[in-house]
């Protein structure tokens, strides 16, 4: 009977196929076997089912599909709270005959079971990636896509009166080709223009965000931005809709430096680390370098109500940068910021830093010189301890 059982929960699952509803007593039985019991018949089952499996995916999502290992797991939280997880372990997902496949370490889905057998159609509550290595691009005809997969692909079915389920990335290595489409993509301004952005992310939200929720996650981004511009032209309507305020560089430190051409701010890379944590980006050594100006940001962006509580700090003389040991150890990127965040806390007699304090709105900012007797600089040197867990 629970072989039966679990039958229909697989293809309904699966393959969505309708069935009839299966009554609550019926339920009931299934709930008197154990949970390692359970779980092995799962197990026994995808294991017995690999090409059905496989089949019914590349059917809903029009890909070739590959795994190595499913292992289903059972948990029973009350008698209304029944969830199955799916684990895909080494999963390769691709369009036909393409050589840039998205590889995938672990693909978990979770399943309310008692939503799914009332409902005929598989109740979504979890999605978790695990291990991933990405590239993002956009082109005109088929979007936004992840390596060569549009990732209109990967969309759910709405389903009405449901909640969509969470989604989770773990350790996803990311590189965007287009950022310039993806800041739009999000509700931003396309500020900073670079064919060479890598991202490390760790993230989750409580629902598939939509477009304009994305940047509501909780989680940890590591950037790198490398060879670009940053817009800082005035006339750009909305330029400083930016997460960050590099677009916001006071002009009089823009003006003689050759690095600024007619299109914007040439800079070597942008570099840092950003915490999201309830609707805030926070950041304790968001760096940007050019060959003549080097800038620190250490603060807060309120992404609901689009403000800035943010410090900046400016280095227009930075050619013994990379002369510290940090470029051996970490890089340039990394030697810059250290550099930068050494000479704020040595306190220097001829100190040639500029400090600014900038808030109020991402589309109206305020910016403000900061005298150096009137900072604590314990909140620059110990930033990390200030950040929400």
């Amino acid at each position: 009977m629970i072989k039966l059982i679990i039958s229909i929960l697989l293809k309904i699952i699966f393959a969505a196929l309708v069935v009839s509803i299966l009554s609550v007593g019926v339920a009931m039985f299934a709930l008197s076997f154990g949970k390692t019991e359970i779980e092995n018949r799962l197990n026994e089952m995808v294991i017995e089912n690999k090409s059905e499996i496989v089949e019914a995916v590349e059917n809903r999502l029009s890909l070739n599909f590959e795994y190595e290992n499913l292992i289903v797991s059972y948990e029973r939280y009350s008698i209304n709270d029944l969830k199955i997880q799916f684990s895909f372990r080494d999963v390769r997902m691709a369009q036909v005959n393409d050589s840039l496949p998205v590889d995938i370490d672990e693909l978990s889905i979770e399943i309310d079971l008692t939503r799914s057998i009332f409902s005929q159609l598989p109740a979504i509550t979890a999605i978790i990636i695990n291990g991933s290595d990405i590239q993002f691009s956009h082109n005109n005809e088929s979007g936004y896509m992840i390596n060569n997969i549009p990732i209109t692909q990967f969309r759910l079915p709405k389903r009405e009166g449901f909640k969509r389920p969470s989604l989770e990335l773990k350790s996803i290595s990311s590189k965007a080709i287009d950022i310039e489409h993806l800041q739009s993509t999000v509700g931003l301004s396309d500020v900073i223009e670079s064919n060479d952005a890598s991202f490390f992310l760790n993230l989750k939200w409580d629902e598939v965000p939509r477009k304009q929720e994305v940047l509501f996650a909780e989680g940890k981004i590591q950037l790198l931005i490398m060879d670009g511009v940053i817009n800082t032209r005035e006339s750009v309507p909305g330029k400083a809709l930016s997460i960050f305020s590099f677009s916001q560089l006071p002009k009089r430190f823009l003006l003689n430096f050759e690095d600024v051409l007619d299109e914007g701010l040439v800079f070597d890379y942008i570099k840092g680390d950003v915490l999201l944590k309830e609707r805030t980006a926070l950041t304790c050594n968001l760096s940007l370098n050019t060959k003549t100006v080097d800038v620190l940001i250490v603060g807060a962006s309120d992404l609901q109500q689009r403000t800035y509580d943010q410090m900046m700090i400016v280095d227009p003389d930075v050619s013994d940068i990379l002369t510290g040991g940090a470029a051996v150890l970490a890089g340039p990127a990394a030697a810059a910021s250290m550099f930068l965040l050494s000479r704020i806390l040595s306190r220097p007699d001829e100190d040639t830093l500029s400090y600014f304090d900038v808030s109020g709105e991402w589309k109206n900012p305020q910016i403000a010189p900061i005298e150096r007797e009137e900072i604590d600089v314990s909140l620059i040197e110990n930033c990390e301890q200030f950040l929400p867990n």
